[in-house]
């Protein structure tokens, strides 16, 4: 599995990366490295399933605010992303129905 690394304080970014790379016979696959206020996460990676760099991490929140790292695989990947996909086809459903019934015919 995975290494995961994570320092709340100061530290130089040799140092965090020194200790990412202590971790690499649990990730020999690809290393990260993200710095914030006081915050410092690092990771080193053992692709299983996912092989592209969008698995890469410590990862971030698509606006930048939030970021992780975490070790292991999400296996329900599928079971999760059809149950998002459902829910937003129902809220679509729902949107339209509701451009319809008031008459706005062509807003789907």
């Amino acid at each position: 599995m995975c290494g995961i690394f994570g320092f709340v304080g100061h530290i130089a970014r040799e140092t965090a990366l020194t200790c990412t790379n202590m971790l690499a016979h649990r990730g020999p696959d690809g290393c990260g490295i993200w710095e914030g206020d006081g915050v410092t996460l690092g990771h080193r990676r053992l692709s299983i399933l996912d092989l592209s760099e969008a698995g890469a991490q410590p990862m971030s929140f698509a606006d930048g605010r939030y970021h992780i790292t975490y070790n292991g695989e999400i296996y329900n990947f599928i079971e999760i992303l059809t149950r998002a996909t459902v829910s937003f086809l129902i809220r679509i459903r729902k949107s339209c129905w509701q451009h319809f019934s008031n008459g706005e015919k062509n807003a789907c």
